[in-house]
């Protein structure tokens, strides 16, 4: 069955038009929108700008860079750069909490390193608690 028409009725119960209900947005978005008017407006002002001279397209480059400083709603979201294992990587050695550092950069590991790191971390603890002894062969007791 297919979706309902933008002029039945919503399938929520709401006795709403499905045009009016429920969020749904049909038709391009407003980025899309911006974009494609963008993309309309590249030839033109290509035009228009190859007649002006290189030191003027330098400082009009200079006042574009500082647009953004001028007006918040220039501002483009940027992609989230740290995953959550990172953060958590993050928060963990701020605070100072060895232990949840160690499960985060656990988790970080890739599936082949996994394994050297826990082994590396058994042998660390052993070697802590003074029951194996370190590569140089000395033996740490506690």
């Amino acid at each position: 069955m297919g979706a309902a028409g933008r002029n039945e009725r919503c399938e929520c119960g709401s006795g709403r038009k499905a045009k009016r209900c429920c969020g749904v947005q049909r038709g391009p978005s407003e980025g899309d929108l911006a974009r494609a008017f963008l993309a309309s407006q590249v030839g033109p002002s290509a035009r228009v700008l190859r007649s002006f001279p290189d030191d003027e397209l330098d400082d009009l480059l200079a006042e574009m860079i500082d647009l953004p400083c001028l007006d918040t709603s220039l501002h483009l979201p940027l992609p989230r750069l740290l995953t959550p294992d990172v953060d958590r990587l993050l928060v963990a050695i701020e605070e100072g909490d060895p232990g949840v550092a160690a499960v985060a950069l656990f988790e970080l590991a890739a599936p082949k390193l996994q394994s050297l790191v826990s082994s590396a971390v058994v042998h660390a603890a052993g070697v802590a608690l003074g029951d194996v002894a370190t590569p140089s062969g000395l033996l740490v007791t506690g």
